[in-house]
């Protein structure tokens, strides 16, 4: 193997296979790359801290009731494509109990943000102002209690502990 020159690659993560150490290496992104990601992570900031969201990363989340909901933004590795998670995390769990796309539950499957979009603030305000805000303010408890949210929390990954609380039988 060859010498590695760090400012072309990036060390991104270890997996321990079969008693031996194996490191993953992954072109560095591109100073372009890395612009048209923080354009996209600026404009939901914008967008989700008028809403009240607090921020942290690519993460906005706020307080209901009985949960926090995070919406997560994630760049595809396939192109510019952003995609957007829901995560539930009912009080006192320290890991996410709940999440999915976000697209699957507002019924507006294979929603996403290109970066190159030149209507791309446009349309990242629309989503957040006329579906994911509405959303948001529907998810309670009782709600992914109901037959309603079963069916939505079948399209997700549900922790054990979610399954409980939501008295959800999958």
């Amino acid at each position: 193997m060859g010498e590695l020159d760090c400012e072309e690659q990036r060390v991104v993560g270890k997996v321990v296979e079969a008693g031996r150490d194996r490191t993953f290496i992954f072109p560095a992104k591109s100073l372009e790359e890395q612009g048209a990601m923080d354009n996209v992570i600026g404009l939901f900031d914008q967008s989700l801290r008028a809403e009240g969201y607090r921020r942290k990363g690519r993460r906005w989340f706020v307080e209901k009731d009985e949960f926090r909901v995070a919406f997560y933004v994630l760049k595809s590795r396939f192109g510019a494509e952003y995609f957007v998670d829901i995560e539930l995390t009912l009080h006192g769990s320290q890991d996410v109990d709940v999440s999915t796309r976000v697209d699957y539950w507002t019924g507006d499957v294979g929603l996403s943000f290109r970066a190159d979009d030149p209507l791309l603030q446009t349309k990242i305000s629309d989503f957040i102002e006329q579906q994911a805000m509405p959303l948001v303010r529907r998810l309670n408890a009782d709600l992914l209690r109901s037959s309603e949210g079963a069916k939505i929390l079948r399209i997700a990954y549900v922790s054990k502990k979610a399954y409980g609380f939501f008295e959800f039988e999958g």
